[in-house]
């Protein structure tokens, strides 16, 4: 089953095991697709897309701002700050939505004994744990880890680890919820020593995955924190130098320069990595200095001056644009969401927005609270929806069940709607509308529309159950849509829409072809092969003939013969075993290809895979004597091998075997023509093979014959072979040489390359990475673990 993308990344959602009847008829029916739709009903789900709630754009500028809390928040009056969303360093299956805030998910990681070992690396909540809350809160933002460049973190993880780690939690939470927003774990400060730690993260997982690491959302923690490796401050990120850090004045930690510098360097890092279009959040900034300590100036950290700074950069984020590096979604803003640290954190650090014991609100809170109540907050819908369909592993085992061409289904389909606005949709509908493909177009199927009122963010989830009666053979586009007629007035209307891609086709895939050669080797005899044909498809195939065809490596037509298939059950695979007259080779190979469906009689969802062709090398022997000389030619004639008498001591088999050049791994140099020579018995030392190549002039690939060259393959390496001096005859493209000795070799252009010397210091000392004593800093009973360790008071 195909899976097909509407709308900005939004995606359906596929379960597990949906129901389904199916009808049976004689012949292949005529059917009018049918479509139901029953009474809309509270969804299961407890919240839906929330995570969109943090991507432009917005419906006021105050769901933007967040804080962070480790404290309860019934304990506080929130609704003062006007904020849209907040962080508890944690995960919740039931989270609290406070004034209708939005609810950051994360997991946490711990390095285990062995720090370089990803598999000992212990994350929270537990997989099973984090599978209950994406299926309960589809469309959440998680982020993976906090901090993982911190030493006082209390879970430093090395970039190498934490590239691995990212991409299996990446791939379990959106196996299990394809709509999770899945952002990385927010680096202390966006410094060159972090940004190195995210270089070798992102230069790990391209090289261990082949692929650029997939990041929906960016995020970073915000602070200007001194680096000083083992030091008071934010020290050095474990794996890197620990001489990059930057060794910030404890006055600099509200300095509004370096804070929009950092930001602006990150946002080009990002956009040197091909992520400018992607949003970047500050999950945790703010002032971390107690009031009582003093800077370099003598000066404290008073709520006014720590105020004056949160105001600044609320000034950055909101008015300050970058049409270079910023975001071209959000105007081309640095930053697209903030939270502030923290909500009431005043037992050691500064900026709480709350005093924790009063639990009334301070002067920073206040501070904040004035900002935001001056900015616009016309209230909005916001709506978002969500289709889940049967999944293709249970549409797979479902068809299998039915081995027939003329079946009807009636899938079982729940449309969801939810509101991420503030104001309740009314005068609204749903829309779903099934399309579906022919080879002259598209048809649009019967639809169905329902009204329906829905309430604002997380008030709950409503679903619309739908039953759809579809033929089997064909693709369909399901469409399900929020509002089709526009009624509503919100921010986003990117996420209204949703489309899945249901392909109830067959698909044959010829996976493998094996063979074997009957003797005489090079000339006429039989050709056993056995092809593994496999239907990948999410329906079933039926009989049908395919045809094995056998050329010369010409691409003479030799001869071809049909194969009859079975009926084959999505996922089935069979082998058929065929045994055929072959004609002589013509060269040092056979061409044998498998098509399947050659007449195009089976619908199926990808007609590209439907043939296979290998090369079948001519392999020849030879039978050596002690006292005669053999001459063995390569089945081309290309090559010829002239083995003296007196090689071996006793009567023994050599054999030649030629190689398919696009099966051979680089070389270093241009392979023209490949081989090996094997013999059952060892060579006496002395006696030289001669080795007579007929080559073409397209061999040279454009290089003097002066410079062709054997090769013998020398563990993963190549060296020259030539036991004798070369014989060159350019006129005739011909070139003799000796061989001392049996192997895999290569014939081709040899060329030289020159490369600089280059020496580096410290090589292979701790200098290239973190001292050998680099260690995890425990925090003191009743002391949150931050990412700063302070000086002594």
């Amino acid at each position: 089953m195909v899976l097909a993308l509407l709308s900005l990344g939004l995606v359906h959602h596929f379960l597990d095991g949906t129901s389904s009847a199916v009808q049976e008829t004689g012949a292949v029916p005529s059917v009018s697709t049918s479509l139901q739709g029953g009474g809309v009903r509270p969804a299961s789900v407890k919240t839906l897309g929330s995570g969109q709630a943090l991507f432009p754009p917005y419906g006021n500028d105050r769901d933007r701002f967040g804080f962070d809390a480790g404290a309860n928040l019934s304990l506080f009056d929130v609704s003062l700050l006007k904020a849209g969303w907040y962080s508890n360093w944690w995960y919740g299956l039931n989270p609290r939505h406070p004034d209708r805030l939005t609810y950051v998910q994360m997991i946490r990681l711990h390095a285990g004994t062995d720090p370089h070992d990803p598999a000992q690396v212990a994350i929270t909540p537990n997989l099973a744990t984090i599978a209950q809350i994406a299926r309960t809160h589809p469309g959440s933002l998680w982020l993976l880890g906090n901090e993982p460049d911190s030493l006082y973190q209390g879970e430093p993880i090395y970039p190498e680890v934490y590239a691995v780690v990212y991409h299996d939690l990446y791939r379990y939470i959106k196996g299990v919820d394809p709509t999770a927003i899945i952002a990385n774990g927010g680096i202390v400060q966006p410094t060159p020593c972090r940004m190195a730690y995210l270089d070798i993260v992102w230069e790990t997982y391209q090289q261990t995955y082949g692929e650029p690491m997939p990041v929906d959302l960016w995020n970073i923690h915000a602070f200007i924190l001194r680096e000083v490796y083992g030091s008071w401050g934010a020290s050095t990120p474990p794996g890197v130098d620990p001489g990059c850090g930057i060794d910030y004045k404890i006055r600099e930690g509200d300095d509004i320069n370096i804070f929009r510098a950092n930001l602006i360097a990150f946002r080009q890092w990002m956009k040197d990595k091909g992520q400018q279009d992607k949003p970047l959040i500050i999950s945790e900034y703010g002032i971390l200095w107690p009031d009582w300590l003093k800077d370099e100036d003598g000066r404290g950290w008073p709520p006014e001056r720590v105020s004056h700074f949160m105001t600044q950069t609320f000034d950055l984020f909101l008015n300050e644009t970058y049409p270079d590096v910023g975001y071209p979604a959000d105007g081309y803003r640095l930053v697209q969401a903030w939270a502030w640290y923290s909500l009431s954190d005043d037992r050691q650090y500064n900026g709480y927005l709350f005093h924790s014991d009063s639990h009334e609100i301070s002067p920073m809170g206040q501070a904040y609270a004035t900002y935001t109540a001056a900015l616009s907050d016309t209230p909005q819908a916001d709506l978002t929806v969500r289709l889940s369909v049967l999944r293709e592993g249970a549409l797979r085992r479902w068809a299998a069940q039915h081995p027939s061409s003329t079946l009807t289904m009636t899938l079982e389909l729940t449309g969801e709607v939810a509101n991420l606005g503030k104001l309740t949709a009314t005068n609204t509908s749903l829309l779903f509308a099934p399309i579906r493909h022919e080879t002259t177009g598209t048809v649009a199927l019967p639809f169905s529309t329902t009204p329906v009122t829905v309430p604002p963010r997380y008030d709950g989830v409503l679903a619309w159950p739908l039953s759809l009666t579809l033929q089997p053979r064909h693709r369909y586009d399901l469409v399900f849509q929020a509002d089709p007629a526009d009624q509503v007035d919100e921010p986003r209307e990117w996420n209204n829409t949703v489309t899945a891609t249901l392909d109830l086709r067959a698909d044959l895939w010829p996976r493998q072809v094996d063979y074997v050669l009957g003797a005489p080797a090079g000339g006429p005899g039989p050709l056993t092969t056995t092809l593994v044909l496999t239907n990948g498809g999410s329906w079933w195939a039926e009989p049908n003939s395919l045809s094995l065809t056998l050329r010369s490596e010409a691409g003479t037509l030799l001869t071809r013969w049909p194969v009859s298939q079975p009926w084959l059950a999505p996922a089935q695979a069979v082998t058929l075993t065929t045994v055929v007259s072959r004609p002589a080779p013509g060269g040092d190979f056979y061409l044998l290809s498998a098509n399947v469906d050659a007449y195009d009689v089976v619908p199926e969802q990808d007609e590209g895979n439907n043939a296979i062709t290998i090369p079948i090398p001519v392999v020849l022997t030879a039978t050596l004597f002690p006292t005669q000389t053999v001459i063995l030619t390569s089945a081309g004639g290309d090559l010829a091998f002239v083995f003296p008498a007196g090689l071996v001591t006793q009567t023994s088999v050599v054999t030649y075997t030629p190689y398919w050049l696009s099966d051979l791994s680089a070389t270093p140099f241009h392979a023209a023509i490949a081989f090996s020579l094997t013999l059952d018995r060892p060579l006496i030392t002395g006696p030289v093979i001669s080795l007579t190549w007929r080559y073409r002039d397209e061999d040279l690939a454009g290089y003097p014959e002066g410079r062709l060259t054997l090769y013998r393959r020398v563990g993963g390496g190549w060296q020259p072979a030539a036991c004798t001096p070369y014989q060159r005859q350019p006129a005739a493209n011909r070139l003799t040489v000796g061989l001392c000795q049996t192997g895999f070799f290569a014939l081709g252009p040899g060329y030289t390359t020159f490369l600089p010397v280059v020496t580096r210091e410290g090589a292979g000392s701790a200098a290239l990475g973190a001292p050998p004593e680099e260690s995890t800093r425990e925090a003191a009973p009743g002391q949150r673990i931050g990412p700063l360790l302070l000086p002594d008071r």
